[in-house]
C-alpha cells in the first residue's frame, strides 16, 4: 500500500477518498495526505496553529509548509507576523524538513525582544533541510523592502541546511545599527551548508550594490559550513566595483569549503576595460578556492549590431564575450573544476551560439587543454530558466550550432545544451 500511495502522493484528492475505506487504510493514507500543505494563507495562521494543536498526530507528518501573505483582490494588508510567532508555528511541526514563504509581512526588528528570545528558542528546533523566502517585506519600510536586521533575524530563528532568498528588495542599514550588532554575535552564527541568492535588488546606489549584504552574511555564516553559494542579481547592470570587493571578501570567507559556486553579475558585451585580464578579477578571490567543483556563470548574449562607443572611449566591439571567460577561469584553481556552466539570460537563437561577439570557438581551444583543466567533465551551456523553449527555440538547431563552434568539447563527450537549470 505504501507504494501506491507514494505513486498518487500528488492526488490529495484519492488519498483522502482511501482514508475512508477503513481504519488501516486511514492509518496509512494520513501521512500522504498531510505531507505537503503548500498554501496556508497569512491570515490564517492563527486559525491553522490550533488546528495543529487539536491534531497533533497530523502535525507530526507535515513535511512540507507553505505559508502565503498574498493581498487579497481589494488590496488589503495582511497582519503582520512575528518570528515569535513563526517560531511556536515550527516547533508544532517536529518532523518539518521544507519551509516556504512567500510575501509574508514581518514584524520590523525594534527591540531586544525581537531577536534574543526567539534565537535562544530556535537552538531547541530539529533544523529544516530547506528554507525558502520569496517576496517577504519589512512592515517598517515606506517600500515594499526587507531590512537586513529583519531577514538575518529570520534565517537565524529557522536554522536549515539549505537557505534560498529570492525576490526581495533590500533595504540599506546603517553600519552603526545597533541590531546589527545583535545578529552577528558569534554565538548565532549561521550554518548553513547552501545558499541561494535569487533575483535580489538593493534600496542602495540604484539597486545594484549588494555589498551590504554580502558583508552581513560574512558577519553571520559560521566557517567551515558553506558548500554551495549561488547568487544572481536582480539588476543586469553587470559587475559593480563595490559589489565585487563584498563578495570577493564572503568567497574568501568560505572558501576552505566551498565547492560550488555561481557569480551574482551577468558578463555582456561589450567588455569594458580590463575585463578580458585575469588580474581584473583577483578582487573576487576565486583562486582562494581550492575544493572548487562547479562554476557558473551568467551570459547575456551579445547584440548582433554594433554599439555605438562614447567619445574618448576605446573600442572594444572586437573583444568577445568569451575573453572575459577565460580571464575569470584563469583566477580558478582548474585542476579541481569538473562542471562548468554557462546560463544564457536571455533568449538566443543559433546565429547567437555562433557569433564572433560571445566567441564559443576560443573558449573551446581554452576547456580543451586538458594540462589546463585536468578534471572538468562537463560544460553546460543552459539556455535560460525565464522562457518556454519548448515552443519558441528549436533546441535542436542551437545545439548544432554549440556543437559546430565548440567541436572539441563535443568531442571530448563534455558538452551539454539544456534548458533549464536545475543545479550547479
Amino acid at each position: 500500500m505504501n507504494i501506491i500511495f507514494q505513486y498518487m502522493a500528488s492526488d490529495k484528492a484519492t488519498i483522502a477518498a482511501c482514508t475512508l475505506v477503513s481504519r488501516n487504510w486511514r492509518d496509512m493514507a494520513v501521512p500522504y495526505l498531510f505531507h505537503s500543505i503548500e498554501r496556508v494563507r497569512q491570515t490564517a495562521l492563527n486559525d491553522f496553529g490550533g488546528f495543529l494543536d487539536t491534531h497533533p498526530q497530523i502535525a507530526r507528518c507535515i513535511r512540507t509548509l507553505g505559508l502565503n501573505g498574498i493581498s487579497d483582490p481589494l488590496g488589503s494588508v495582511p497582519a503582520v507576523v512575528s518570528l515569535v510567532d513563526l517560531v511556536a508555528l515550527r516547533a508544532k511541526l517536529p518532523g518539518l524538513q521544507k519551509l516556504s514563504l512567500h510575501e509574508i509581512f514581518f514584524a520590523a526588528p525594534t527591540t531586544d525582544s525581537f531577536t534574543a528570545p526567539v534565537t535562544s528558542a530556535a537552538k531547541s528546533l530539529a533544523r529544516l533541510e530547506q528554507l525558502v523566502v520569496v517576496g517577504c517585506f519589512d512592515e517598517s519600510k515606506p517600500i515594499l523592502a526587507v531590512s537586513l536586521p529583519a531577514l538575518i533575524s529570520l534565517v537565524q530563528s529557522l536554522p536549515a541546511d539549505s537557505i534560498t532568498l529570492c525576490s526581495l528588495l533590500i533595504a540599506d542599514v546603517p553600519s552603526s545599527d545597533p541590531q546589527m550588532d545583535k545578529i552577528s554575535n558569534p554565538t548565532s552564527r549561521l550554518r548553513v551548508r547552501e545558499l541561494t541568492l535569487d533575483h535580489l535588488s538593493s534600496c542602495r546606489r540604484g539597486n545594484y550594490d549588494m555589498g551590504h549584504l554580502y558583508d552581513a552574511l560574512r558577519q553571520v555564516l559560521a566557517p567551515g559550513c558553506l558548500q554551495l553559494l549561488r547568487t544572481r542579481a536582480e539588476s543586469d547592470s553587470g559587475p559593480d566595483p563595490e559589489s565585487m570587493r563584498s563578495f570577493g571578501e564572503l568567497v574568501h570567507s568560505t572558501a576552505g569549503t566551498l565547492l560550488h559556486l555561481g557569480l551574482p553579475f551577468s558578463l555582456r558585451h561589450p567588455v569594458q576595460l580590463l575585463e578580458d585580464a585575469p588580474d581584473y578579477w583577483r578582487i573576487l578571490r576565486l583562486h582562494e578556492c581550492r575544493r572548487l567543483r562547479s562554476f557558473m556563470l551568467w551570459i547575456e548574449p551579445p547584440l548582433l549590431r554594433s554599439l555605438s562607443t562614447a567619445r574618448g572611449t576605446p573600442n572594444r566591439q572586437h573583444i568577445p564575450l568569451s575573453a572575459m571567460i577565460i580571464a575569470l577561469l584563469d583566477n580558478l584553481p582548474s585542476e579541481t573544476l569538473h562542471t562548468l556552466t554557462l546560463a544564457l539570460c536571455d533568449e538566443v537563437e543559433p546565429v547567437h551560439i555562433k557569433h564572433r561577439k560571445l566567441g564559443l570557438g576560443a573558449l573551446d581551444d581554452a576547456l580543451s587543454e586538458t594540462r589546463r583543466f585536468p578534471s572538468l567533465e562537463k560544460v553546460r551551456i543552459v539556455l535560460g530558466d525565464e522562457y518556454d523553449y519548448e515552443t519558441s527555440v528549436d533546441l535542436d538547431a542551437v545545439s548544432e550550432a554549440a556543437r559546430e563552434v565548440m567541436p572539441k568539447c563535443e568531442q571530448r563527450g563534455i558538452l551539454v545544451i539544456e534548458l533549464e537549470l536545475a543545479n550547479l
